[in-house]
């Protein structure tokens, strides 16, 4: 997993806004159609449940590595996804 920087900062999600509401769309209904709670997938990433909660309802980003592992867990492939959902022109994908 990514490592805090000096003050603590973990790297900023790889994606912008409409991407991540994509992305965390199709991750949600992948786990719910494996039958898995949140607390089974946060176990193989490893976080906390209630972090894959935040995720799924959009109140939270996750950092790089985190999202590959969260996609990785429910066997998804993040490239071909992030393609079909280019960011939005002129917008900041980092906020």
């Amino acid at each position: 997993m990514s490592e805090p920087d000096d003050i603590g900062n973990t790297p900023r999600c790889p994606i912008g806004p409409r991407q991540y509401y994509n992305i965390s769309t199709l991750l949600t209904r992948r786990r719910v159609a494996l039958s898995l709670t949140q607390a089974e997938v946060a176990a193989n990433i490893p976080c906390s449940r209630a972090r894959v909660n935040k995720w799924e309802g959009g109140l939270e980003r996750p950092g790089g590595e985190h999202l590959c592992s969260w996609a990785a867990v429910l066997g998804v492939e993040l490239v071909p996804v992030i393609r079909l959902n280019p960011p939005a022109p002129g917008r900041d994908h980092k906020k």
